[in-house]
């Protein structure tokens, strides 16, 4: 009987993972190229409602192939600078322009940002109202731990300015692309690579924009790469200390922001397949350690709330609900957005704040609306198409909308004034411009993440495949779970690392062709001289 050979057993299922995920970018990549979903950019009125229109494919395809000229150029222009100052300066470019632009910017707080700005502040002053039923946290317990974060940081600084958060922000956003370039090279090892990378980096506009976002995405971002940086060191030299690290780094991004629990299972899962391959009980250990950590934190949360407020609260809207609405019929938003009818806080309302009441309400409800899927497959098409779409192929994936400053411009009226540029950014030619700019960004990391793939397909290992198991894992989840387009963030910029060496593969192929020909044509010479 032949032995069960357990590393090609794990080679034949990252190669099937592989395929689904060339598919899968693949179909993001060329819908980039074909249409664009956009908002309704229009900076004095709230609007997220997603559109779209047609692309010119010719020119998408023609700014594609130039951006990949001008990155070639790049690359040979600092082909001699060592990484290290590359780094540096694309660090130092990325924190100057980031300042400027929060300073510059003034962007409102609304929606969620709004309420837990408010709620901190309220805790500050004592004022635990919000905990009462029907009000915020009866619904979102679990914002908890941002709120309370965002109330020791203002208490720190003796101010409730959310601009010291923003501020935050952008070092918690310069180390998370300190910690992209880290998990690079632990990756592919590969200073090349590297300097495609912070090229690339160096064009990450994204999140510059997304530093104004008053909320627990950014630091639970950057928790969440380092605790894939020290994971991915502890497969490579069993230290305990690397897998401790992980543990903390990963339980306190859940703690602030519930949807890096996505982050932890695609952890649970290299640590898994590591094990598969040769037994190792200490990431078994390891395992049950962020599992329990990340539980005893949740709950710790909780109880230290309910002594402080003096009141048993409960645990929220169930997870499900947020199933039901994901999958609920569009009425205002995107197919899978936050639903005007349908919306997880009116069904746990409707339900008299009861968990359970509202858990059965929702699976039945999931079950009919299967049901009518099942019995109209087009039409269930069409819904997760747009679901999917309108998530992934907004070029800026929301961060121009949410610096737009919408209904407060009547409250603060100086913030446009004489600052023509920014109405421009947002309803103007430079918005057309930086969207064109995003979009081509978007096709490059999409098309060219797939083609590492591709070209390296025979020798991928779990390494090099584990960021692409956390951005399916955020894929998959946001076609069940409600999405928005600002929500696919964290996964995306896990493709930048592939990406850079997609763009790397394809230039190698490309100068060893043209290196082939020239030294075929010289041995030519050389015996037409010879005779």
């Amino acid at each position: 009987m032949k032995k069960f050979n357990r590393e090609k057993f794990i080679k034949r299922c990252i190669q099937i993972f592989a395929i689904v995920v060339v598919l899968i970018l693949l179909t993001l990549g060329i819908s980039a190229i074909v249409k664009t979903a956009y908002f309704n950019n229009a900076y004095n009125e709230y609007n997220e409602k997603i559109y779209y229109k047609n692309d010119n494919i010719a020119i998408n395809i023609f700014l594609t192939l130039i951006s990949i000229i001008v990155i070639y150029a790049l690359y040979k222009i600092f082909f001699k600078i060592k990484n290290k100052y590359l780094l540096f300066a694309v660090i130092l470019i990325y924190a100057v322009l980031s300042v400027i632009w929060v300073i510059v910017s003034k962007t409102p707080l609304r929606a969620d940002q709004k309420v837990i700005q408010d709620i901190a502040t309220q805790f500050i002053d004592g004022n635990l109202g919000t905990l009462d039923p029907g009000q915020y946290l009866c619904y979102h317990p679990l914002q908890l731990g941002i709120i309370y974060f965002l109330e020791i940081i203002y208490r720190i600084f003796s101010s409730t300015n959310p601009i010291i958060f923003k501020i935050l922000n952008i070092i918690f956003s310069t180390i998370a692309m300190i910690y992209i370039y880290k998990i690079s090279y632990i990756i592919f090892k590969n200073d090349k690579v590297q300097k495609i990378l912070l090229i690339l980096l160096c064009g990450n506009f994204i999140m510059i924009f997304f530093n104004v976002y008053v909320y627990g995405n950014i630091i639970g971002f950057m928790l969440g790469l380092i605790a894939i940086y020290y994971t991915l060191k502890y497969t490579e030299n069993k230290k305990v200390r690397y897998l401790a690290i992980s543990t903390i780094s990963i339980v306190t991004a859940i703690a602030l922001k519930s949807n890096y629990q996505i982050y932890l299972i695609g952890i649970i899962i290299i640590l898994l397949l590591e094990t598969f391959k040769k037994f190792d009980y200490k990431s078994i250990i390891a395992i049950f350690a962020m599992i329990i950590l990340m539980t005893v934190v949740n709950k710790g949360i909780i109880k230290f709330t309910e002594f402080r407020y003096g009141k048993e609260i409960n645990e929220g809207i169930p997870m499900i609900s947020y199933i039901q609405m994901g999958m609920a019929e569009k009425v205002d938003r995107a197919a899978g957005w936050y639903n005007a009818v349908v919306n997880v806080e009116a069904i746990f309302r409707n339900n008299d704040f009861d968990e359970e009441k509202t858990s059965e309400y929702s699976k039945t409800e999931i079950a009919k609306r299967l049901n009518e899927m099942l019995n109209n497959p087009k039409d269930a098409i069409v819904y997760y198409g747009d679901k999917i779409l309108s998530t992934w192929i907004e070029p800026a994936f929301q961060t121009i909308w949410i610096n737009e400053p919408q209904e407060e411009i009547e409250k603060v009226n100086d913030y446009i004034s004489d600052k023509n540029i920014l109405i421009s950014l947002y309803d103007g030619t430079a918005n057309k411009i930086i969207m064109k700019y995003f979009d081509i960004y978007d096709i490059i990391i999409f098309i060219f993440a797939a083609t590492y793939l591709v070209i390296n397909f025979k020798k991928i290992n779990i390494k090099e495949i584990s960021l692409m198991i956390i951005f399916f894992g955020g894929f998959a989840f946001h076609i069940l779970w409600e999405t928005k387009s600002i929500y696919a963030i964290p996964f995306f910029e896990l493709l930048i690392p592939y990406a850079s060496h997609g763009i790397m593969d394809v230039i190698q192929i490309i100068e060893t062709k043209i290196k082939k020909k020239k030294n075929k044509k010289d041995k030519e010479i050389k015996l037409i001289c010879g005779s």
